[in-house]
């Protein structure tokens, strides 16, 4: 961990750490929580030094998304199921499980999203955005448009019925409701096709 000054500050090390694929803080910056074995999640509370675990059992971890009050952590696995947890309950609690989307060989991403963050969004091999009911889990709908692996979504953050998707196909799309209300099947505000060059 590093100061704005580019300061070392402190360094975790050790059989803890041997693959980082996804970081994050807590809203209240006392836990970092990160991937640190294929189907581990490492919360270490930097202050206490002291450290706790998630474990999925059966599947690998490919990222993960933490809620925007830090109480649930949304795992995006191998085995093409996302897992909800809750973080807040020590141990923590598997608390829903959303399925539909495609994943294999590509890194697919998910999210929270929509006004207090009620849907759970996410990228799939079939080139669509998959987007479920995030109590109930039902899968509401799939945006269709882009013409490789979606890789990753992410909800605008002022503007709740807005959400962005990035694919292999070389673009972003933005989807979002139109003026008779919040209704995510398939329109599109705009398409941003920048292709991408390395």
């Amino acid at each position: 961990m590093w100061n704005l000054e580019g300061q070392e500050l402190r360094c975790w090390g050790g059989n803890k750490t041997t693959r980082i694929a996804d970081l994050a803080i807590t809203r209240d910056g006392t836990e970092v929580i990160t991937t640190c074995k294929g189907n581990t999640i490492l919360f270490f509370d930097w202050k206490s030094n002291t450290s706790r675990f998630l474990t999925e059992e059966g599947s690998t971890i490919d990222s993960f998304c933490l809620s925007k009050d830090s109480k649930y952590l949304l795992l995006s696995l191998l085995n093409e199921e996302l897992h909800l947890w809750c973080i807040e309950k020590v141990p923590p609690e598997l608390v829903k499980v959303y399925k539909g989307h495609k994943r294999g060989c590509s890194a697919v991403r998910a999210c929270f999203g929509g006004l207090g963050q009620v849907f759970i969004a996410s990228g799939s091999e079939d080139c669509q955005v998959y987007i479920w009911d995030r109590e109930t889990g039902e899968l509401i709908c799939k945006l269709a448009g882009h013409s490789g692996t979606v890789n990753c979504v992410r909800w605008n953050p002022l503007n709740p019925f807005m959400l962005a998707s990035g694919s292999d196909d070389h673009t972003t799309r933005i989807w979002g409701n139109t003026e008779d209300g919040p209704n995510y099947s398939s329109r599109i505000l705009r398409d941003i096709d920048k292709k991408t060059r390395l």
